[in-house]
């Protein structure tokens, strides 16, 4: 950067991980536009959502846009899409890291919160409440494809055809059938899995058949 503005041009700096940039959360913010339009459009509400989660910046953008949707509503009104009455929605985080849960939040809160006075809410308005940081399907280590990992990966793309990665969104769908398995969706009708790509690192995994 300096060397290139020393020259005289005008760099813009892009960090690897979109929760360092300030920017990072403002798609999925959008997206939980995109989702609340397609919910009245379907006549479904996603009563729980799950996805992946690392450096935080999806889930964070995730939390806000749902918070500015909510804040958007006129006083007292309930939710408006179909069987929703006054549940609450859960947004679930499947760690793909070990860093502490606690560490997670934060990173998911910060991202958040920036994302929030981007879009006209307070700081104040986002909460950890939000949303959970599940660590119990990180396989151990960051991008470590273990065999339950595997046999989730290969669940969805034998029943479903569609493929997650060992490092990202093969965790999030390994916990979410985990999950499903145990019954931790209780009363929950309809729970949306969150595929937010990584198909290409399969092809650095030659033992993921």
């Amino acid at each position: 950067m300096e060397r290139l503005e020393a020259a005289g041009s005008k760099p813009y700096f892009i960090p690897p991980g979109a929760s360092l940039h300030l920017l990072g959360g403002l798609g999925f913010a959008r997206w939980a536009f995109e989702v609340a339009q397609q919910e009245q459009e379907m006549g479904v509400r996603w009563d729980v959502i799950v996805v992946c989660c690392a450096s935080g910046s999806t889930l964070g953008g995730m939390v806000t846009g749902f918070k500015l949707i909510e804040q958007e509503k006129p006083a007292g009104s309930a939710d408006s899409t179909p069987n929703a009455g006054n549940k609450r929605r859960r947004i679930i985080g499947i760690q793909a890291t070990t860093l502490d849960p606690k560490e997670t939040e934060r990173l998911v809160m910060q991202s958040a919160k920036k994302t929030a006075k981007l879009v006209g809410l307070e700081e104040e308005d986002i909460k950890s409440d939000a949303f959970e940081i599940l660590d119990s399907f990180n396989a151990g280590a960051y991008a470590r494809l273990d065999d339950k990992t595997r046999e989730g990966i290969k669940f969805l793309a034998e029943t479903e055809g569609i493929l997650t990665d060992p490092v990202y969104t093969g965790k999030a769908i390994t916990g979410l059938i985990a999950l499903a398995k145990e019954g931790a969706f209780g009363e929950a009708e309809n729970v949306l899995f969150v595929h937010t790509g990584g198909t290409p690192a399969l092809s650095a995994f030659p033992s993921m058949r």
